[in-house]
């Protein structure tokens, strides 16, 4: 099946889009250049054939894939593991946890995995979401910027909601961009359940809140409150 799935993938590569997009330099050389909505159509394609594989089966495949070092081969991973979001058992939680931190090497990887299989995880098991305040040490960025970002998953969740703020509050001075934007998207996505709430959050600590993240944040709020935080 792999060998099939390389196949179907080279034959996807589109070139245009690798040359729109510059994957074909040396930051991009473990990417094929393959759409996102194809890679998607590969990966429901060949699930079809394993769904009904036992997990330890199906995690140690999506192992293979992710070894690969290939974005879209681990895109499949993470979009398999996502489909056995109903058959999820608290033990793979950890088992995402150990591919955050042993794959995901850019901002794609690591809002897809967030935004799916370890949102999910976090929701099911909520206990698991404590692992969050490790990650917002460490020093590697994606690990980082998981942290928020597998959050917003839940930002609908009144049982994440104050943690989801203290957790914003411990990332302020964190200098890395991507966390930054990680952190302000989350704000933002809270705002859509409590946006008073957030309003006042931000406005109380704004001054310690890059201009970055306080964008981001506040995209969502009427005009005169998005004057308001980015005011002096």
């Amino acid at each position: 099946m792999l060998n099939a799935i390389e196949r179907k993938l080279r034959e996807h590569i589109d070139f245009s889009y690798v040359r729109k997009t510059h994957l074909n330099s040396v930051r991009y050389k473990d990417y094929y250049g393959v759409r996102m909505s194809a890679n998607r159509e590969i990966a429901q394609k060949y699930y079809q054939n394993i769904e009904a594989w036992n997990m330890d089966d199906l995690f140690a495949l999506c192992k293979k894939l992710l070894n690969s070092r290939i974005h879209e081969k681990k895109t499949i991973a993470f979009d398999w593991a996502f489909r056995l979001k109903d058959r999820y058992e608290k033990k793979d939680f950890y088992v995402f946890e150990s591919w955050l931190y042993t794959y995901v090497n850019n901002y794609g990887l690591c809002d897809d995995l967030c935004t799916h299989a370890l949102g999910e995880a976090v929701r099911r098991f909520p206990s698991c979401a404590e692992r969050i305040y490790q990650w917002i040490k460490e020093d590697n960025l994606w690990v980082r910027r998981a942290g928020p970002v597998t959050l917003i998953y839940v930002a609908g969740s009144p049982d994440t909601f104050e943690m989801s703020l203290d957790v914003c509050k411990k990332l302020f001075r964190d200098e890395e961009p991507l966390v930054q934007k990680g952190f302000g998207w989350l704000l933002k996505e809270l705002s859509q359940y409590n946006e008073n709430k957030i309003f006042d959050f931000l406005n109380t600590h704004k001054k310690y809140i890059s201009r970055i993240a306080l964008r981001y944040a506040i995209e969502k709020m009427p005009q005169h409150k998005r004057q308001v935080i980015l005011s002096s």
